[in-house]
């Protein structure tokens, strides 16, 4: 710095004695050291006055900046909305959250319900027609769908029903395991649990007739049965939900959860820090998988009993309803969070 103000200002001559008892500097006369002065001084005003001119563009950038970020909000919650009128169409509310995975660099979710939304495809299709058949077409589902509720499956009508059906020795041990897994919450010791705290059970079930007036069967010919809960009147609508929520979905949905959680408990700078991140975590992922999975089963099972194209809207608003709450429950996690940091 020293040397970059000496080639600045020539005029300054350093010259240091060294000899060993002194050192001395000489900058020149009297007059060209006040000349100096005076050029150094002017020098300073104008990078002085320089910034002062910056100042109001900087402040423009600032507010342009603001504007941008205005018009990109309003732009996100546009879309948000369009998203949520466009939800009952199933392959978009399976792809609805992920612009905000995107945003959050949630990339292995989003690459996840990208995945899930492209095996799908088939039996989603298969729904949208069915909605579409009892709204223009006057042709209903081949079983009573006010009183009855059929079985959701992970890998009926999907891209990866051909796993039930490999033909190798090992491949058939596979689809055994697969098809046995593929059961609804119904089936599981939750719903027995449940079952008994909301006294509801299972009273009637009968095989589904699709349109040419056959029974219809799974991949490997066992009837499609549609159920009947009685009990009371909460019981068969918890029931019914159940009926909508394949295992499989929820692992598969928990599993999309685990990468964020990982990056989570990494935060931090000692273990306290990334153990609190991590827990915020598990908790926020939990909530999620919890109210967007419940509000779909519910709201889904609640219009279901008036055909299959409004079991489509009530998912979609199950889905919406779903993402708020867990959104704003996950606002009062941080700040349950933050409360405990301060």
């Amino acid at each position: 710095m020293g040397e970059n103000l000496v080639k600045l200002y020539p005029q300054y001559n350093k010259s240091i004695g060294l000899n060993s008892s002194s050192s001395s500097f000489s900058f020149g006369n009297a007059e060209n050291s006040k000349n100096s002065e005076t050029k150094l001084n002017k020098d300073i005003h104008d990078i002085k006055d320089t910034f002062e001119k910056i100042k109001p563009q900087k402040s423009e950038i600032a507010e342009k900046i603001k504007k941008y970020d205005e018009s990109a909000d309003k732009s996100n919650s546009a879309s948000k909305v369009i998203m949520a009128a466009l939800s009952p169409i199933v392959p978009l509310r399976r792809v609805s959250s992920l612009p905000d995975n995107l945003k959050e660099g949630n990339y292995e979710r989003a690459l996840g319900l990208l995945g899930l939304a492209v095996v799908n495809l088939p039996e989603d299709w298969r729904d949208i027609t069915a909605g579409y058949n009892q709204i223009f077409k006057k042709i209903a589902p081949g079983y009573d769908y006010s009183k009855m509720q059929h079985p959701f499956s992970f890998f009926r009508g999907t891209f990866l029903e051909p796993l039930l059906k490999l033909k190798s020795k090992t491949g058939q041990r596979i689809g055994e395991f697969l098809y046995k897994t593929d059961k609804t919450m119904l089936d599981t010791k939750f719903g027995e649990f449940l079952k008994k705290i909301f006294k509801f059970d299972i009273i009637d079930m009968k095989p589904i007739i699709d349109k040419s007036g056959l029974i219809k069967k799974d991949v490997i010919g066992n009837a499609v049965q549609a159920l009947e809960i009685g009990g009371s009147r909460l019981g068969k609508h918890i029931g019914r939900a159940l009926l909508r929520i394949p295992v499989l979905s929820v692992v598969a949905l928990a599993a999309l959860e685990l990468p964020a959680i990982v990056k989570a408990f990494n935060k931090g700078k000692d273990t306290e820090s990334k153990i609190k991140e991590g827990s915020k975590q598990v908790i926020k992922s939990a909530i999620n998988l919890t109210a967007i999975t419940a509000g779909i089963g519910i709201a889904g099972q609640w219009l279901a009993r008036k055909g299959p194209a409004w079991s489509l809207v009530g998912m979609g608003i199950g889905s919406v309803a779903g993402s708020l709450a867990s959104k704003f429950a996950g606002k009062a996690v941080d700040n349950v969070f933050k409360t405990e940091n301060v």
